[in-house]
């Protein structure tokens, strides 16, 4: 999996699910999906545990230049 978006629609899952597995809002996940969010790293290794997706995914890393 490379994103949070393609495990819910390759697995039929919900963030509503994973919400609750991970103990944050829905509204937190949907943004992480699509990018508007960057989760702590507590989380986001939940988040990589229940998932598969790739810790990299999740934490954006802004480019110094």
């Amino acid at each position: 999996m490379d994103s949070l978006s393609t495990w819910r629609k390759s697995k039929g899952n919900s963030f509503v699910g994973l919400a609750g597995e991970v103990g944050v809002s829905v509204s937190y996940i949907s943004d992480i999906a699509n990018g508007r969010k960057t989760p702590a790293l507590p989380i986001a290794m939940k988040i990589t545990q229940i998932t598969g997706v790739p810790l990299e995914s999740l934490i954006a890393v802004k480019d110094a230049a």
